[in-house]
């Protein structure tokens, strides 16, 4: 296990790498494209499908093939909302590059603050989509994806449906 999980690392770096820096090579005729083609997430119902105790609920109310069932379902909505989530985060990051040369501090701090909810989000988000399983990963990407909004509304970014 451990052989095969040192043999793959080297890959799964390389697309790591690949997909961190394809988000960073885009012009700001591209950024602003993008942002108009933005698919906002509703925060609540992401938490909902990666919330533990909503997990146990179902799994407590429902046959174990019905469970199965709409767990995959539920699973593969997060993974969609996790793309989604990293997709939108790496624009909100580029746009918010100016904020982070801003003189005034705290501008310049919630723009810090972004760009790192965003690369920590990319990063739980990478995981969560190499180990599907990892219920701890889709659940961090939400609280990630909540900061970021967060800070994006505080810098005048669009990032939300009302935006």
């Amino acid at each position: 296990m451990t052989c095969t999980v040192m043999q793959l690392l080297p890959a799964i770096l390389l697309i790591h790498y690949g997909y961190v820096k394809k988000s960073r090579d885009c012009s700001s005729d591209t950024l602003n494209s993008r942002t108009s083609n933005l698919r906002w997430l509703d925060v609540d119902a992401f938490r909902n499908l990666v919330h533990p105790g909503e997990e146990e609920f179902l799994r407590n109310r429902l046959q174990p093939a019905d469970f199965g069932a709409i767990q995959q379902e539920r699973l593969a909505a997060a993974l969609d909302y996790t793309a989604i989530a990293a997709h939108q985060v790496a624009i909100l990051a580029r746009m918010s590059e100016g904020s982070r040369a801003s003189g005034d501090p705290v501008v310049k701090h919630i723009a810090n603050k972004l760009v790192h909810e965003a690369a920590r989000l990319r990063t739980y988000a990478f995981l969560a989509m190499l180990l599907p399983g990892a219920r701890n990963s889709l659940v961090r990407v939400a609280e990630a994806y909540e900061q970021v909004i967060q800070q994006a509304s505080l810098l005048g970014l669009p990032h939300s449906i009302d935006s």
